[in-house]
């Protein structure tokens, strides 16, 4: 394979827009971020526009290919990931508001809005068979909440929106003007069973090492002429629940063929999705990797700087492209001789293909605004309150476990920006050329020298961090967030020690995911993380500690970003399927062990104090509601 050939990964997160040029070795020679617009036109809803959005990727691929000094044609290929946000199109390609604002500007609902939170509450009440598939019941922050929201309180856009789209998808539908889904997405976000889709049964499907390029399409195009053309005027009722789950809103069709359910649709009250074939969902959906269409259109890769026809792989989620940049990566090298700490000194033997057995003792951490916990596994493994299982969502052939936080940077920024002394701290990171965790763990340095260690210094002040609800294991988006131990002083001290409670209270609930899934069959010891936070090594070694894991971090710092990159890579060819390119352009770094001894049973005290709030907060609930 040519040295100069490069692939490119574009991440779309919560607040900036990424792009990431890498070689065949998987390392990044170039990148650039732009910041992308955000609208909160009321508590709980969170926006944003598709236009604000591409013209962003657009600036930044352009900036990172100009970082890296390469030409256009040695892009092999590109890859998208983004946040599982919804976007709405008109039959024009053309914004359709998703606002109370009314502004067709903005025309996404983002991943963390929780305004669909009755919505959500009617379609878990129905108890259809596809919650199996979700973890028992749709979150508020999946898609069909937010599309019976969208119907019910926007009935103009619901007429006029031709396609609704994952975000992921929606870049590479903006890129290459070829409407395929991805079965990430789908799969994670819309209640699509990638186990029984035309081409991705489990029988026959290959396994984990099966190739993205292989296997027939899930073309689910509609009728064409006066079929399609009533599809948009079915009339339609509203979803009665969980007393009424027997009433559909017309009488179904045939089975589709498919991994779209119709009953599913009509009992939540989205039958008219089903009846136009889920033509404005997806008719086409693609393993992750595969090329869509024709690869770029002359539009999009004069937008971009790149050349037409560059092959554009299906998309994934955001925090599922950090799956793949990590999860496949050879760690067994880094298991001797390795002290606590961050290592990356020693030279490392040739890398090993991954085994299915050994991805069952891992889990993926890509931590961010929110975090998310990534497990894979041979049989499906049905587990309360925890999304999935999801099959060939990350790892072809496999079926994963999505477990997640609903707030975990936000949260510590929170904290941070909330506290009486932020303007302070800030204030002293801007003279100092440090940020406000560098300045806070230093001062949490100096306070450990007369504890017997750092985790003690919160032996006092406990936090249960759901104030942005829980999304794993306990499910639940009503719940809040709660401290215990605050004093009558507001020093930066004072404020150092919160965050030190905060992330232990975030590093808990890691570790009730991982105990979790553990009790159903997964047998987790290591962490394999990458995101924001693992650049806070405070972050890093409370997690370990309370885990009780070994924290493996990749070698390439920006492995959400190289994730995207390995589906361009796959969809130019350049290899056979996504585990063989991930072998090939991922690899282990450092290495944060956990602490035994005194450390762990601290931290077992604690985690019980953790699980005690939530019990308390229920009884408080119970309480007031006399």
């Amino acid at each position: 394979m040519g040295r100069d050939r490069v692939y490119i990964g574009i991440d779309v997160g919560t607040g900036s827009a990424r792009a990431g040029v890498f070689d065949a070795a998987g390392r990044m020679r170039g990148s650039a971020t732009r910041e992308i617009q955000l609208w909160r036109p009321q508590a709980d809803f969170v926006e944003q526009s598709s236009e604000d959005i591409w013209r962003a990727v657009c600036a930044a691929v352009r900036e990172a290919v100009a970082e890296a000094g390469v030409k256009p044609e040695q892009a092999r290929g590109l890859g998208f990931d983004a946040t599982c946000s919804l976007v709405a199109l008109d039959g024009d390609d053309r914004p359709v508001t998703v606002s109370p604002t009314g502004r067709d500007e903005q025309n996404i609902i983002v991943w963390m809005d929780h305004r669909a939170i009755e919505q959500q509450a009617r379609i878990n009440a129905g108890g259809h068979e596809v919650l199996r598939y979700v973890g028992g019941g749709v979150s508020v922050e999946m898609q069909s909440p937010k599309l019976r929201w969208i119907k019910e309180n926007l009935p103009q856009s619901w007429a006029r929106t031709a396609r609704f789209f994952d975000l992921p998808d929606f870049l590479t539908y903006r890129a290459t003007g070829d409407d395929t889904r991805s079965l990430c997405s789908t799969v994670c976000k819309w209640t699509y069973l990638g186990h029984k889709g035309s081409g991705f049964g489990v029988q026959g499907s290959g396994g984990p090492l099966a190739s993205a390029r292989r296997g027939p399409s899930v073309d689910l195009r509609p009728p064409q002429g006066a079929a399609a053309t009533a599809a948009f005027t079915t009339p339609s009722t509203t979803c009665k629940g969980a007393a009424e789950a027997g009433a559909t809103e017309s009488q179904p069709r045939a089975a589709v063929p498919h991994g779209w359910d119709e009953t599913f649709f009509r009992q939540v009250g989205l039958g008219d999705l089903a009846d136009e074939g889920f033509r404005r969902i997806g008719t086409r959906v693609r393993p992750m990797g595969e090329p869509v269409g024709n690869g770029l259109t002359e539009r999009a890769a004069r937008e971009l700087g790149l050349r037409p026809g560059t092959p554009v792989g299906v998309s994934i989620i955001d925090a599922h492209a950090g799956g793949l940049g990590v999860i496949g990566a050879s760690v067994e090298e880094l298991d001797v001789d390795v002290p606590r700490g961050l290592n990356s000194a020693a030279p490392r033997p040739e890398r090993a293909a991954i085994s299915p057995e050994e991805l069952e003792r891992r889990i993926a951490l890509i931590g961010g605004t929110s975090s998310c916990h990534m497990a894979v596994s041979r049989e499906p493994r049905f587990i309360p309150g925890v999304w999935g299982p999801y099959y060939s969502a990350m790892v072809p052939g496999m079926w994963l476990t999505e477990g997640g936080q609903s707030a975990t940077g936000a949260l510590i920024d929170h904290v941070i920006n909330s506290h009486a002394r932020a303007a302070e701290l800030q204030r002293q990171a801007a003279v100092s050329g440090q940020t406000v965790y560098e300045l806070l763990n230093t001062r949490l340095a100096k306070l450990a020298e007369l504890a017997e260690f750092p985790a003690a210094l919160s032996r006092e002040l406990h936090v249960l961090p759901y104030f942005h609800g829980n999304r794993s294991p306990r499910a639940d988006a009503t719940l809040r967030g709660m401290v215990s131990g605050l004093r009558l002083s507001d020093t930066v001290d004072d404020l150092a020690l919160l965050y030190l409670a905060t992330i232990q209270a975030i590093a808990y609930g890691t570790r009730h995911i991982i105990e979790t899934l553990n009790r159903h069959g997964y047998a987790i010891d290591t962490i394999l993380a990458c995101g924001g936070g693992t650049k806070n090594p405070v972050f890093l070694r409370e997690h370990a500690d309370i885990s009780g894991c070994t924290i493996v971090l990749p070698r390439e710092p920006e492995a959400v970003l190289l994730g995207s990159a390995i589906l361009g890579a796959v969809a130019a060819g350049d290899f056979g399927s996504l585990m063989e390119a991930m072998s090939a352009l991922s690899e282990a770094g450092k290495v944060v062990r956990p602490t035994a001894g005194r450390v762990a049973s601290y931290h077992a005290a604690k985690y019980a104090v953790f699980q005690r709030m939530y019990d308390d907060q229920m009884a408080y609930r119970m309480l007031v509601s006399r």
